[in-house]
C-alpha cells in the first residue's frame, strides 16, 4: 500500500511570521523528516 506524504504546516500557519525558523524546524524537521520515519517510528 503506497503511503500519501502529508505536509504539515501548522508551524508556518500560526507561526510563521512571529517565529519563522521555529516554524521550519516544527513543520519540515519534526514532522517532515522525523515523525514520517515509517521504518523506524512506526505509527500507534
Amino acid at each position: 500500500m503506497a503511503q500519501k506524504k502529508i505536509t504539515q504546516t501548522a508551524g508556518r500557519t500560526q507561526l510563521g511570521e512571529f517565529a519563522p525558523e521555529f516554524a521550519h524546524l516544527n513543520d519540515d524537521i519534526l514532522f517532515g523528516e522525523v515523525w514520517s520515519r515509517n521504518d523506524l517510528l512506526s505509527l500507534r
